[in-house]
């Protein structure tokens, strides 16, 4: 076994020294990017619990209604309410309020009526025209041109469905056949189907339209000459509520009548004959008018021009000779005054609505006047260029009368102001018929009926903006 350690000299070995050598250096620089920072925050949305629980539905049962009670509530607020919707329909709140961008400035045709050529009242004059209480009915009537002496033409009353927009009415709905050539008629001013004329032999027929077939309420004969106003004016009889029938003939014979369409009967219970003083003749009647506000007072335009103001409260005798009248009746004279109007023919007269004193008249002598009972005389005269041959107002527009000529052009006039406003340029073709009728429809004064001396009716739509101050637009 050899042994592990052994001493043994080696040599040294040495290292040259560095530390005094010259170093070697070099200069660098580096410069960092700028820092960028951005920042972000986020927000844990907002949970909400809902909880539904469903029920189980009970049953339905009718509420226990006691009719007798409920009948007799209805019974007792429907005439307030049919009052409350009355004042509704003559309210003038809206008359200026004016949609933006909707109304058309012009007159507008909607449609036009007429009868066949093999009819026998075709070329007929259009004699009169009336709508029915809802608007929804237009009444025409027509009559020979001329009558040698008696009326030997049988007359018929047209009705057409004006209430459907979308359907032109291109024929009446029903006719009402009369023994001679109607000059007037006039609906009942709040039952639709009640419809009243007068002839040209003064025959005065009441209808009742509710069934198919028309169920004459009477016909009578007391006027020996042409009827030439009809109008329904506030029962003179306080018990009862329902209006009474007035007729005017141009014999000068006023009739106040009362129509019962339950029993079906037309009884005469006032009778008056315009009188002259001086003379004790009879006064011929062209036009008449009632006041809806008074009605026992009217007016009649009678011939020489002049205007008479009557009362048919009145009990003064009749004097001189008397013509042949009703025996059945006792007549009186009913004039309180006379009035000194035109220059010519009256041809239009007409109380302003809801108003008790005012009233206009127009005629031949081209002048619409106004007057006013507290100076029983002329307030305002309007001149045209035209002799005038009727006029109209309709309630919901009761300061602006509506005049019509024989040349076809249809005046509107400011009663208050006495200012003519710009004419309406109501025209069906090349050709202008004169114009023997006109209404404006009651419960819209848009709708305006003319009618021609050829026997054609056409209705016309015309602007709200007509109406109210033209000139001021």
């Amino acid at each position: 076994m050899s042994k592990p350690f052994v001493s043994e000299d080696v040599d040294s070995i040495s290292c040259p020294s560095s530390w005094q050598s010259n170093r070697s250096s070099v200069e660098n620089a580096s410069q960092t990017d700028e820092l960028q920072f951005s920042e972000a925050s986020a927000q844990s949305t907002t949970a909400n619990s809902v909880e539904v629980q469903t029920q189980s539905l009970g049953a339905d049962n009718p509420p226990n209604v006691d009719i007798s009670r409920l009948a007799a509530w209805l019974n007792r607020i429907t005439p307030r309410v049919l009052e409350e919707l009355d004042k509704c329909q003559k309210s003038r709140a809206f008359d200026d309020y004016k949609l933006q961008n909707i109304e058309n400035s012009s007159v507008k045709l909607l449609f036009s009526l007429s009868l066949e050529k093999d009819h026998p009242q075709y070329k007929f004059i259009t004699s009169s025209i009336d709508w029915s209480c809802t608007g929804g009915v237009l009444a025409v009537s027509r009559c020979a041109k001329e009558h040698s002496s008696w009326c030997d033409h049988s007359g018929s009353v047209c009705l057409y469905q004006t209430n459907r927009p979308e359907s032109k009415p291109n024929s009446s709905i029903r006719t009402l056949d009369v023994s001679s050539c109607v000059t007037r008629v006039c609906a009942h001013p709040s039952d639709s189907f009640i419809l009243a004329c007068g002839t040209f032999s003064g025959e005065v027929t009441v209808w009742n339209l509710q069934r198919d077939d028309a169920i004459v309420i009477g016909n009578l004969t007391l006027h020996n000459e042409a009827i030439v106003h009809l109008q329904w004016v506030q029962n003179f009889d306080l018990t009862s509520v329902r209006p009474a029938l007035a007729s005017v003939s141009r014999d000068g014979m006023v009739i106040i009548w009362t129509a019962k369409s339950t029993a079906g009967t037309l009884k005469a219970t006032q009778g008056f004959l315009l009188q002259s003083e001086r003379d004790y003749l009879n006064l011929g009647i062209l036009c008449a008018s009632f006041n809806p506000s008074e009605p026992r007072m009217f007016l009649c335009g009678i011939e020489g021009g002049s205007l008479a103001l009557c009362r048919t409260d009145s009990r003064q005798p009749l004097l001189g000779k008397k013509r042949s009248v009703n025996t059945e009746l006792e007549y009186y004279n009913p004039i309180l005054n006379i009035i000194e109007s035109h220059k010519g023919t009256i041809t239009g007269v007409r109380w302003v609505p809801g108003s008790k004193d005012l009233f206009v008249s127009c005629g031949t002598d081209h002048e619409l006047n106004v007057y006013s009972l507290t100076v029983m005389n002329v307030i305002r005269k309007i001149h045209l260029s035209e002799p005038l041959c009727g006029l109209d107002i309709s309630s919901s527009h009761p300061d602006i009368a509506v005049i019509w000529s024989s040349s076809g052009n249809v005046h509107l006039c400011s009663i208050s102001s006495s200012k003519s406003l710009p004419t309406l340029e109501i025209y069906e073709g090349t050709v202008r018929v004169p114009l023997s009728a006109v209404c404006v429809r009651t419960a819209s004064a848009q709708l305006l009926a003319l009618g021609d001396s050829e026997g054609k009716v056409c209705v016309w739509e015309i602007p709200h903006s007509k109406f109210s101050n033209p000139w001021e637009s």
